[in-house]
């Protein structure tokens, strides 16, 4: 028994040694990424990153949001296609929050309602 735990420690340390290698995206696919996706200023010091991709047949706007009167930083948020009159809309909602991205041309709005409390964003693209 005694040899049984002084060979866990050894057991533990080689298996806090091995690691499974995660996939890396190659440069090209980085520029490629880089290539689609859209920064936008907004007011009150926010900013938006937003790549649009298509899955499935359905259009999606991946966004980082930095806000720093909502304390987001980069908080990545993925939206789905909404109905709009004109130009693009994309919204996502939990419980709490819901997000509604809208594009037109270079400018956009960004509206988060959480809680109950509505924040909105004119954003411009850079």
């Amino acid at each position: 028994m005694k040899k049984l735990l002084a060979l866990v420690p050894v057991v533990v340390i080689m298996t806090a040694c091995t690691s499974t290698k995660v996939a890396q995206p190659s440069p090209s696919q980085v520029q490629a990424v880089l290539a689609k996706s859209q920064t936008f200023k907004c007011d009150n010091n926010a900013e938006v990153v937003s790549v649009i991709s298509e899955r499935n047949g359905d259009n999606y706007a991946n966004i980082n949001i930095t806000a720093p009167t909502l304390s987001l930083n980069q908080a990545a948020v993925q939206l789905k296609q909404d109905v709009s009159a004109s130009g693009n809309r994309f919204t996502v909602s939990n419980a709490t929050t819901a997000y509604d991205w809208a594009i037109k041309g270079s400018e956009a709005a960004l509206t988060v309602t959480t809680n109950g409390q509505e924040f909105n964003f004119g954003c411009t693209a850079q």
